[in-house]
């Protein structure tokens, strides 16, 4: 199905959001937006509203629309609640994932092991595989709660990490944590894609507290 026009500006705009092509704090034009993609400011405004839901964008009165901080004292608090859901929903995936997924997981992984990438592309790169493997976890658990409440968190996943690899790539995912998560959902090994699961958001968890001692908190 072809996209509509203001879906197609949601997602160039996200998009612009989460790669840090519009940085923190940065005013939003409404005029400028619809100049920019040849639109009229109504579904610019449809897409400012879906960008608020995601806290992307703060809509201010008064003031206007700017691209909200970044928090890592909130990814803090998003990571306890993922720390929560995730490895359940591993669990539950291990289960129920099919053999076409568990393919384009091997593909995935199989990207990482480019030995001519360099340590920024190698970031990226584990960045991309590592939001293809949650996302297809939360698709596969069979739980649509547990799936709603961690997609409504992707935006701030997706900006700290983008964050952290433009800087120092401190909390690019290794290889090994990818795979194993990708092996035990491949061997359909419930307990042990929780435990795959869990150590990885461990991991995660500790890159953002160094990050955060550092004073690197917007």
């Amino acid at each position: 199905m072809a996209k509509t026009l203001t879906e197609d500006v949601y997602e160039k705009l996200r998009d612009d959001i989460i790669c840090l092509r519009m940085a923190p704090g940065e005013k939003v034009s409404e005029a400028k937006l619809a100049e920019r993609f040849c639109v009229s400011r109504a579904p610019i405004r449809s897409v400012i509203e879906r960008l608020r839901a995601e806290d992307l964008v703060i809509v201010k009165p008064q003031i206007g629309t700017i691209i909200s901080p970044i928090s890592l004292a909130r990814a803090l608090e998003v990571l306890e609640v993922r720390r929560l859901l995730e490895p359940a929903a591993a669990e539950m995936a291990a289960a129920r994932i099919s053999d076409g997924d568990i393919a384009e997981l091997r593909r995935q992984i199989d990207r990482l092991a480019d030995a001519g990438l360099s340590p920024e592309a190698e970031a990226a790169a584990n960045t991309e595989v590592d939001g293809f493997i949650h996302e297809l976890v939360w698709r596969n658990c069979g739980n649509a709660e547990i799936r709603g409440i961690l997609i409504g968190y992707r935006g701030i996943i997706n900006r700290i990490q983008h964050a952290s690899v433009s800087s120092q790539a401190r909390l690019s995912p290794s290889r090994a944590e990818l795979a194993a998560i990708t092996d035990a959902l491949a061997n359909r090994d419930p307990a042990g894609a929780r435990l795959a699961m869990s150590e990885h958001l461990a991991n995660v968890a500790r890159s953002i507290r160094g990050l955060e001692m550092e004073g690197a908190d917007a």
